[in-house]
């Protein structure tokens, strides 16, 4: 079952993580994936201390985040 949350609203960590976990999700390109972000206004450092990264893999986080290009967000509700 997919998670939504709903869009512009305080995520936590927790939910982060779940989302991460979430194979299909880990397939999402890099815009896909900033797109939620930005969305939910989760950073690149909220999303790397949500999932555990090391100092090296929030970097790369940081990095990819500001390479991605922006594509338009479709906000989800909750079910």
């Amino acid at each position: 079952m997919k998670r939504k949350f709903q869009a512009g609203g305080a995520v936590t960590n927790e939910q982060i993580a779940a989302w991460w976990a979430d194979p299909a999700n880990q397939k999402l390109s890099d815009a896909e994936i900033k797109a939620a972000m930005d969305t939910y206004k989760v950073s690149p450092d909220q999303f790397a201390t949500a999932i555990g990264a090391n100092e090296a893999t929030a970097a790369d986080i940081a990095k990819r985040y500001e390479e991605a290009p922006s594509i338009p967000a479709t906000p989800t509700t909750p079910d």
